[in-house]
C-alpha cells in the first residue's frame, strides 16, 4: 500500500511547485501522505485546513450537499474530529463518564460559546449582540437559544463599535422587555472582536465599562 499509494502521492505533491512559504504553512507532504496511519496504534493528529478536489463539479456537488463524503470545511469533517467523536459516542453508548462529551464541544470558539451561554442563560433571559458576530453564533443563538420550545430569549442587536450603541439597546429593552426585566430575568451581552467575517473591531474596554455600569456581564 505504502508503495502503491504514498509515494505517487507524495511526489504528485512535491511536483507542484509551492514556494518555500507556502510549504511552510502547508507542510512539506500532503494531508493524505500518511498511509501508514491506516495502521497506527493511536489516532492520528491530522492538520487540515483546505480539501483539495478533483475538479470544479465535485466542489460545487459539495457545497450543494449532493455528495456527503467531500469535505468542505475542516471544522466539519476533520480526520481527527470525526476519530475523536466516535470514541466520544463510543463511551456514551455504554454509558461512562457522560460528562466527558464536553470534551468535544468545548475544543472550539463556537462550542466555548455553546458552553458558556448553556451555563449563564436562564429562560426568558435577554441577550445582546453586537451586529457582526461569526455565522454559526448567530444560528445558535437565534435557532436554539431564542426558540420558544427551548429557553425563549430574546436577542437584541446594537450597532457601530462603541458604548453609545450598547447603551442605546439597553434603554429599548427596558421598555420592550418590561415584564421579564420586573420578574427578575437577567440582560446578557455577547461581543467579538475582531468580527467573523467583517474583521470589525469593537471598543471593548469602554463597551464593558458600560456594561457593567449596567449591571450586565459581557461574554467576548
Amino acid at each position: 500500500m505504502l508503495d502503491s499509494l504514498q509515494s505517487p502521492f507524495r511526489r504528485t505533491y512535491q511536483s507542484l511547485g509551492f514556494s518555500q512559504a507556502t510549504l511552510s504553512a502547508k507542510g512539506p507532504y500532503a494531508i493524505f501522505d500518511n498511509v501508514s496511519a491506516i495502521f497506527a496504534a493511536n489516532p492520528v493528529i491530522t492538520r487540515t485546513a483546505t480539501y483539495i478536489y478533483a475538479c470544479a463539479e465535485w466542489i460545487q456537488d459539495a457545497f450543494q450537499g449532493k455528495e456527503l463524503l467531500l469535505e468542505i470545511y475542516s471544522r466539519l469533517l476533520n480526520p481527527t474530529f470525526d476519530c475523536a467523536w466516535r470514541i466520544i459516542l463510543s463511551i456514551w453508548k455504554r454509558g461512562l463518564m457522560r460528562g466527558i462529551i464536553w470534551l468535544g464541544i468545548l475544543t472550539r470558539g463556537w462550542r466555548r460559546l455553546m458552553g458558556a451561554l448553556s451555563h449563564l442563560l436562564g429562560r426568558d433571559d435577554i441577550l445582546i449582540t453586537s451586529r457582526n458576530i461569526y455565522g454559526g453564533a448567530h444560528q445558535l443563538i437565534h435557532d436554539w437559544f431564542a426558540k420558544p420550545s427551548n429557553l425563549d430569549i430574546a436577542v437584541e442587536t446594537f450597532e457601530g463599535f462603541s458604548a453609545e450603541g450598547l447603551e442605546h439597546c439597553w434603554q429599548i429593552i427596558q421598555t420592550k422587555y418590561k415584564k421579564r426585566l420586573s420578574d427578575g430575568r437577567k440582560i446578557y451581552v455577547y461581543l467579538e472582536s475582531p468580527s467573523n467575517p467583517h474583521g470589525d473591531v469593537l471598543d471593548v474596554p469602554e463597551i464593558c465599562a458600560a456594561a457593567h455600569r449596567l449591571e450586565m456581564r459581557v461574554l467576548l
